[in-house]
């Protein structure tokens, strides 16, 4: 995280090194668009609480996720989120 905040790496790159997800490290963390429920119900709250651009951590049944939004909906859609994770 020290080094994406830093500016020192980008999110992409550091989630193709690092991501335990090889399906969406390969694409630098992109989740793509999602919908409330879908994700495990700790990320799904911690979704919540943060705004575009914001970098954080959220510990789940499947581990350490590293977090940036990278977008939210232009219009409301209940709640949509572009996400971009480091596994």
């Amino acid at each position: 995280m020290y080094k994406i905040n830093n500016k020192i790496e980008t999110f992409g790159k550091m989630a193709a090194i690092y991501s335990a997800d090889n399906n969406t490290a390969n694409n630098g963390g992109d989740l793509g668009w999602f919908v409330k429920g879908i994700m495990l119900p700790q990320l799904d709250a911690a979704l919540t609480k943060h705004k575009k651009g914001e970098l954080f951590k959220v510990w789940t049944q499947a581990g350490l996720h590293i977090v940036r939004i990278a977008d939210n909906p232009k219009k409301d859609t209940g709640y949509g989120l572009l996400l971009r994770v480091i596994l």
